[in-house]
């Protein structure tokens, strides 16, 4: 079978989620301690944000649900059991547990969401990656015209274990940088299509 014979191999455009939408964006920038500190910060945040939206951030309003591309396997998207990989410094010295309790999880059926910024969450994925196990991936860039996954991502996608989805317009290589407000928003898609809190992970 070849690339356009493979249903997961092609790039889908413009879908649209109604939770996905400007209160969640909005949300991810004010609950966060260093944007919550003034209204200038907040601002400066808008526009970073505003710029990689494929409209600007100014004429979002609340009702509007926002656009998002993907490329894989569809269905994991509204698979029964998703669970979150977000991994923050506060919670280091238990990484060890909250890996074992991720790949647990994907190994009894649970798929895996997560932008994979850390180290410490591309760690994970490898270990995911290796064992073969389902993956929704959050991506820090949109898809430009001429994007398939690559790697062991296209190996993933093409077998239907994996979905990467991004909310963003594509920038180029030379202009693109990964700010702490993309970070934000891309954890706060894991947050809403996983709809499981980051610490779920933390067993008694």
């Amino acid at each position: 079978m070849n690339n356009h014979q493979n249903p997961y191999l092609l790039l889908h455009r413009n879908a649209r989620s109604e939770n996905w939408n400007a209160e969640a964006i909005m949300r991810a920038i004010k609950e966060d301690a260093h944007f919550a500190k003034s209204e200038e910060t907040r601002r400066k945040a808008w526009e970073v944000i505003g710029e990689r939206l494929a409209f600007g951030i100014g004429e979002v309003q609340d009702s509007v649900n926002l656009t998002l591309d993907y490329i894989g396997n569809r269905e994991l998207l509204s698979a029964y059991e998703r669970v979150s990989l977000i991994c923050h410094r506060a919670d280091e010295s238990f990484f060890a547990q909250q890996a074992e309790t991720v790949l647990d999880a994907a190994r009894h059926g649970c798929v895996v969401v997560s932008a994979f910024i850390s180290s410490k969450e591309r760690e994970v994925k490898r270990m995911l990656m290796q064992e073969s196990l389902p993956i929704i991936e959050i991506m820090n860039n949109g898809f430009s015209t001429q994007y398939h996954p690559y790697g062991s991502a296209y190996d993933a996608c093409m077998a239907g274990r994996m979905v990467q989805i991004s909310p963003w317009t594509f920038c180029p290589q030379s202009e693109y940088r990964l700010t702490r407000e993309i970070c934000l928003v891309m954890n706060e898609l894991v947050r809403v299509i996983s709809k499981a809190p980051d610490n779920w992970w933390k067993r008694e």
